[in-house]
């Protein structure tokens, strides 16, 4: 009775800690997940962003029709995703952790590396479009080559870019929010088209050129 009674309670305790370890486990394997989403790190608001980079741009040309070109109310070119250290991203109640140019999680999805960079792929693309389009019109006002009509096409595509952006990450949203498994998320972002949009070819350095004029 007393060795049944031995095992018996030794075969419990087996049971107790295995089940302990692996609830550490999980919690240990929660925190990892998060680790790249710390409440510590800069944080942006998609939208808001996108936004700002759109109005002035729009607010601009509404000036310059008016009053002609200034130079000191040139918006600057930005990019949205590229920065040395990792920042919170938030659009439409989903927070991506980004750093260097790439989608390193997003809260809440366990999310393999190559359907990351799939997403880092289109997202980075089209925020890489947007900068050189708007990089492209302030040296095209500086330098004074193109006229009006070629002026408005490479703003045209500005701001497609920032649109085409916008959905993307509505769409991305979309699919996080009608699943809340992983796998599935997953597959149904790996569906997710290439944006399509002509990517402009690299300008001169547009600061010299401010440089020179002023």
């Amino acid at each position: 009775m007393k060795a049944a009674t031995f095992f018996s309670f030794f075969s419990v305790s087996i049971l107790t800690l295995t089940s302990l370890s692996t609830v550490h486990a999980q919690i240990g394997k929660s925190k990892r997940n998060d680790l790249h989403l710390n409440v510590n790190v800069d944080k942006i608001n998609g939208a808001e962003m996108i936004e700002s980079l759109a109005s002035r741009r729009s607010e601009f040309n509404k000036t310059s029709a008016k009053n002609g070109f200034s130079l000191s109310q040139m918006p600057k070119a930005e990019y949205i995703f590229d920065h040395s250290n990792t920042v919170n991203f938030t659009f439409d109640g989903l927070d991506f952790s980004i750093c260097n140019n790439k989608v390193i999680a997003i809260k809440g999805f366990q999310l393999s590396d190559e359907v990351l960079s799939q997403i880092t792929e289109k997202l980075v693309y089209l925020d890489k479009a947007q900068f050189l389009f708007s990089e492209k019109a302030n040296y095209a006002l500086l330098n004074g080559e193109a006229n009006a009509a070629e002026l408005k096409t490479i703003e045209r595509r500005f701001f497609s870019s920032l649109k085409i952006l916008t959905t993307t990450l509505k769409d991305i949203s979309s699919i996080t929010r009608k699943n809340d498994n992983s796998s599935l998320v997953a597959v149904n972002l790996a569906k997710l088209p290439m944006p399509n949009i002509d990517m402009p070819e690299n300008t001169s350095n547009t600061q010299s050129l401010v440089q020179r004029t002023k």
